[in-house]
């Protein structure tokens, strides 16, 4: 699962952050306040539905 940001409507990309290195599924990003992102998503070793994962972003 990778976070990438993009700051002209998805034409280039700017950063990623690599969440999670194995199978991952759905996902959704929130703003939890001015310093934080969160993303709960899918996540696991074998198969992308082994577990659900909250991850918390801080924004640079």
């Amino acid at each position: 699962m990778t976070l990438r940001l993009s700051t002209d409507d998805g034409i280039t990309w700017l950063e990623s952050l690599l969440l999670h290195e194995g199978p991952a599924a759905y996902s959704d990003l929130i703003r939890i306040d001015q310093e934080k992102f969160g993303c709960l998503f899918e996540a696991g070793s074998q198969s992308a539905y082994e577990r659900i994962v909250f991850q918390q972003i801080l924004v640079k």
